[in-house]
This record gives C-alpha cells, sequence and structure tokens, in this order.
C-alpha cells in the first residue's frame, strides 16, 4: 500500500491550525481584557460601598 503526502492537503490545514491559534490568542486577550474591567467596576463599587458604610456610622456617633 503506497501513501503519498497531499500538499496542498497539508498546507491548507496548517493555515487553519494556525488561523484557530491566532483565534484563541484573540479570544485569550478579549478575556482578559474583560476580566479586568470587571475586576476594576468591583473593587471600585465595594470602595463606593466603603464609604457609604464610613458615612453612615460616622453620622450615627
Amino acid at each position: 500500500m503506497r501513501t503519498y503526502a497531499d500538499t496542498e492537503i497539508q498546507a491548507r490545514l496548517l493555515k487553519e491550525i494556525k488561523e484557530l491559534y491566532e483565534k484563541r490568542g484573540k479570544l485569550e486577550e478579549d478575556i482578559k481584557a474583560v476580566d479586568a474591567m470587571s475586576k476594576l467596576r468591583n473593587e471600585k463599587a465595594a470602595l463606593h460601598d466603603i464609604e457609604l458604610y464610613r458615612r453612615l456610622h460616622s453620622r450615627a456617633q
């Protein structure tokens, strides 16, 4: 049984693999950006809550 290498198919597969890795990298970058924005938003909200708590409790005293 003879086997042969179809260079056209190999080239196409390598191109598709490369494109998929590029898409994966882009998605990972996007996820990191969304995580960073979410973390900042949570920190800002937490600081706001702390400030409100301090204001409320400083009036009570």
